[in-house]
């Protein structure tokens, strides 16, 4: 299990999540059952559903941070990278895989891109992972959008790659490079 981390942006900071923040996971997840649309999870039925799952997230090198703001401690959502064991095993496939999910009441504020950014630059500066992939629901416009904003590139599409309630949805994936997330920082703001 990796020890206890700590993102901060501009108006958030990620820590790696805790068994006391499944409260708020559970909170969020109950009040916004359609968060969970374009994402391959159900909501939880219950608390000691989301309890569970952290109890076997924390078995994995995955690293699972939740989202707070920095003027109330208010959580916003997650974002996970994944895919460490593959850097360990072969060096040729430096790469992880990140999912994330914000809370409705908190998506259009430039939250994302803020979360996004710095979860990028601690894989590929701090951890210095070589590409970067994420994956998302055909019909997730906003999280595609989002990507692309944060310097993915669309690679393609999985087709029929989730299944989900009995119903099959295609994924379109997206990576990002080291050297393209680099370039993308210190490429000069156009006004």
């Amino acid at each position: 299990m990796p020890q206890t981390e700590q993102l901060d942006t501009e108006r958030l900071y990620l820590r790696t999540l805790a068994e006391a923040d499944c409260g708020e996971i559970y909170r969020l997840t109950s009040a916004y059952p359609n968060i969970s649309e374009y994402m391959t999870w159900n909501p939880p039925q219950n608390y000691d559903e989301v309890r569970h799952k952290f109890l076997e997230n924390r078995k994995t090198d995955d690293r699972h941070f939740g989202v707070f703001t920095k003027d109330g401690d208010d959580f916003l959502g997650r974002i996970t990278v994944r895919n460490f064991h593959l850097m360990q095993q072969d060096a040729e496939k430096n790469s992880v895989f990140l999912s994330f999910w914000l809370s409705p009441e908190h998506q259009g504020k430039g939250f994302g891109t803020e979360i996004l950014t710095e979860v990028c630059r601690y894989c590929i500066v701090d951890l210095k992972v070589r590409k970067i992939f994420a994956g998302t629901f055909s019909e997730n416009k906003a999280s595609q959008g989002l990507l692309l904003k944060t310097g993915f590139r669309e690679i393609g599409t999985l087709r029929k790659h989730y299944l989900k309630n009995g119903i099959f949805y295609d994924s379109v994936r997206y990576e990002l490079l080291n050297e393209d997330f680099l370039a993308h920082r210190t490429a000069p703001k156009v006004s």
